[in-house]
């Protein structure tokens, strides 16, 4: 799992990292250049590759009732196959 952080200045995500750490690597796009070019249009925007690295599930955004269904679908994505 990778972050990308489009916050214009770094200081406030160091300081949100530093309050709520996470065991994944957190990576900087202040220009929004990665985003403009996966064409988000709503954060948190999540890809859900295959071991090819091939997108197989995307979601814009994020509801907690959407929880279960990403859930399944990581689930899949790490089953024996790994599509």
């Amino acid at each position: 799992m990778v972050a990308i952080s489009i916050d214009a200045e770094d200081a406030p995500v160091r300081e949100w990292l530093a309050r709520n750490p996470v065991p994944f690597e957190v990576l900087r796009d202040p220009d929004g250049e990665a985003a403009e070019q996966l064409g988000m249009i709503r954060m948190p925007t999540s890809f859900l590759l295959d071991r090819a690295g091939r997108v197989r599930f995307r979601h814009d955004g994020f509801r907690d009732e959407e929880e279960l269904t990403i859930e399944a679908e990581v689930r899949e994505l790490m089953g024996p196959a790994g599509r």
